[in-house]
């Protein structure tokens, strides 16, 4: 999750990632768990614009959800928001 991105995230005085994006990564997370119907490992992670492509793309991270996927066709594969085609959630491609 991006850490300097208010409001979709940031860290809070708790220190603890904060924000939209988080909001949807936790309830993308608790969909997936209730679709396989078994636990998945969640864990937050801090990106910036310029390590979230190389994270996902070389296997650190399995999923990101921030902006800025869709520019880089063939590296990750991008599920937008329909609203904003800026928005979503990047994986690794499969080719």
């Amino acid at each position: 999750m991006r850490d300097g991105a208010i409001p979709f995230g940031f860290i809070s005085k708790d220190n603890e990632h904060v924000g939209f994006s988080v909001d949807m990564a936790k309830e993308f997370h608790k969909a997936l768990e209730k679709e396989l119907a078994k636990p998945i490992k969640f864990t937050l992670k801090t990106t910036n614009p310029q390590t979230r492509i190389p994270l996902v793309a070389n296997g650190t991270i399995d999923i990101e959800g921030s902006t800025g996927c869709h520019d880089r066709p063939g590296q990750v594969w991008h599920d937008h928001d329909r609203s904003d085609p800026r928005d979503g959630f990047c994986q690794r491609s499969s080719g």
